[in-house]
């Protein structure tokens, strides 16, 4: 069987019996460009949106809580065998909408052998431009190494549709929001690995064995023919996408990937024996620890991003890493509330492991998504007779052998002919030809002499090429980019652009003075009033000191003694400020911004945490 991947390999050959008709020339074909980043990174999307468009949320809005039957393998197939349709990903169903995805389970109403869910589900226009959709999706199975790699838990669901899926709106407009977390585990549902720790104990309430542990959670906004995505789900790495669907045809936008390796250059194979039982076992523990330590620690995490584009003019799909990152999960980086990401260089063995074992295109990389080429390069798998119709459609598979000439001297060759194609032994493929005669080779000694022929058929390549140009050969040439950005607002602001207002949580302060009132000995009717002169540091703290004045020790003290018939009075700081952000963006949330006021009684210096919330941060 030729396994084809990509259509850029070389001199590679298909074969198929005996062909010169009809139903070989014109034989129907899927078409699948495998191991596609950005089809992996949004496959887990288009599943549960197909989920959300069959739960009836159109005819049903309005009459409250029922219980939805969805057939789940109908969904994956759905996604596994879109092309040139978008099966999956149209927006859900709704009052308003009758996309595409919203049709019914196709096939017989049987449901034998069908992987059924139940979602529960409320639905209802909740004003009258949207409607919103809640659900809850159960999954009651225990741990199993081969078909439920998780523990017992629920999904949430919320979708917010405010526009239908059009012929201008390829998805609708729509935010679906699901979070998944654990529910009614018990140590016998659990992996023989996990151990439910005490119930008295602080750890319990975030192992698997408390219901509502969290288990991830996922974005998906649909807008004006754009999608953004982003999931992070138990077992599963996270997902980003960015994708624009453009109004001629064309896609553009962005993912991320992720994956870890360690350097296998360093690894002791001699360790194999030692791991190695007599029973024929094999003990992963002495084996790890028979390894160098070098090995051991060889393990990197990296986060690759990726910008894809599809042309519908050029009939072509691209993509191309444009950053790679080590991901270091042990220092945390407060700002972006994740693991420390640094820039990252790819050794040639580590690219070959990425390329080989997780299909990641490290390299720019073309393929065209035209259908005559495609038609060109894989015929539907299958096996023919002379005059072109379809042999053996009942049962096609069977054994052949046939003798070759190899410098002269004759060998016996073997192959496998069946629905998934025509295998020959690679070393004896240079010499096969068209006249060939070949039998088959599975009736014991009674052989049917019926002769067969074998046809190659050799990779089509299209060769793209990249070029640069100058910018005064780009004069005048249209081109679009993103503007709307508060951190290069003031450049953008001198071309000529609108000025962005600051979006990322900063706070501008007035003036550079504050004002601090303490309480002679606790009294309320006794303040005493000082005016503090301080600076920004550059980061994110201002700094003021109380300079020729000290604070009242008697009010202090009864500050911290907190009796109630001599109570103190607390200090107050007072200090204007300019501009606050604004996060208005027509969802129903709302942003928190803290500040912090720390008083010391030592000269400070702000430590390098962006928020001190601990004691472990000051060093004063």
């Amino acid at each position: 069987m030729f396994n084809l991947k990509k259509n850029i390999l070389l001199t590679a050959s298909f074969l198929a019996v005996s062909i010169f008709a009809t139903d070989y020339d014109n034989a129907k074909f899927d078409n699948y460009v495998s191991g596609q980043g950005v089809n992996e990174v949004l496959a887990e999307a288009q599943l549960i949106i197909c989920k959300l468009s069959r739960l009836g949320t159109k005819e049903l809005a309005g009459d409250g809580a029922y219980k939805a039957t969805i057939y789940a393998d109908e969904c994956e197939a759905a996604t596994a065998s879109a092309t040139d349709d978008t099966a999956g990903t149209t927006a859900p169903s709704s009052a308003t909408s009758s996309s595409s995805s919203s049709t019914s389970a196709t096939g017989s109403a049987d449901a034998t052998g069908k992987d059924i869910e139940i979602v529960y589900v409320n639905t209802a226009f909740t004003s009258r431009t949207v409607q919103s959709t809640k659900g809850w999706l159960i999954n009651d199975k225990p741990w199993d190494e081969q078909s439920n790699r998780e523990p017992k838990n629920i999904m949430y669901l919320l979708n917010e549709q405010t526009a239908t899926a059009s012929d201008t709106n390829k998805f609708g407009d729509f935010t679906l929001r699901y979070q998944k977390a654990t529910f009614g585990n018990t140590e016998d549902d659990l992996p023989e690995w996990y151990s439910c720790p005490a119930e008295s104990s602080r750890e319990y309430q975030w192992s698997w064995c408390a219901d509502g542990a969290g288990l991830g959670r996922a974005l998906l906004i649909a807008n004006n023919g754009s999608i953004q995505f982003k999931s992070d789900l138990h077992n599963s790495p996270q997902q980003n996408v960015v994708a624009d669907y453009l109004d001629n045809g064309d896609i553009a936008g962005v993912y991320s990937r992720s994956s870890g390796f360690m350097d296998e250059s360093l690894r002791d194979d001699s360790c194999d024996e030692l791991a190695q039982q007599e029973d024929g076992g094999w003990d992963h523990d002495v084996w790890w620890e028979c390894q160098p330590e070098e090995f051991r620690n060889s393990n990197v995490s990296i986060l690759g991003i990726f910008a894809f584009g599809i042309s519908s003019q050029d009939t072509s799909y691209c993509t191309a890493m444009s950053a790679l990152y080590e991901v270091d999960w042990s220092v945390y980086n407060e700002e972006t509330d994740g693991p420390t990401l640094r820039p990252y260089t790819l050794t040639e063995a580590a690219r070959s492991y990425l390329g080989d074992n997780n299909s990641w295109d490290t390299e720019e990389k073309c393929f065209s998504i035209d259908k005559k080429d495609a038609t060109t390069n894989i015929w539907n798998y299958g096996v023919y007779n002379a005059d072109g119709s379809q042999y053996g459609l009942e049962n096609q598979s069977f054994p052949i052998r046939a003798f070759v000439d190899v410098d002269g001297k004759s060998k016996r060759a073997h192959g496998y002919a069946s629905y998934w194609g025509v295998w020959v032994d690679d070393v004896y493929q240079p010499y096969i030809t068209e006249t060939t005669e070949w039998q088959r080779d599975d009736n014991d000694g009674d052989d049917d002499l019926t002769k067969y022929n074998l046809k190659g058929k050799t990779i089509e390549v299209n060769k793209r090429e990249k070029s640069f140009s100058s910018l005064n050969e780009l004069d005048g040439v249209g081109f679009r980019f993103w503007v709307n950005d508060s951190y290069w607002s003031d450049e953008y602001q001198k071309l000529g652009f609108p000025k962005v207002e600051p979006w990322e949580g900063k706070v501008q302060f007035k003036s550079s003075k504050a004002v601090f009132t303490d309480y002679n000995n606790g009294n309320a009717s006794d303040p005493l009033t000082y005016n503090l002169y301080g600076k920004f540091d550059g980061k994110n703290t201002y700094i003021a000191d109380l300079v020729g004045a000290k604070l009242d020790k008697d009010n202090i003290r009864k500050i911290i003694k907190n009796d109630s018939s001599d109570p103190g009075k607390p200090m107050n700081l007072t200090m204007e400020f300019n501009e606050f952000p604004s996060y208005d963006y027509g969802q129903d949330w709302e942003q928190d911004q803290w500040m912090r006021v720390i008083l010391c009684n030592v000269p400070f210096e702000a430590p390098a945490n962006v928020d001190m919330y601990s004691w472990d941060h000051f060093t004063d």
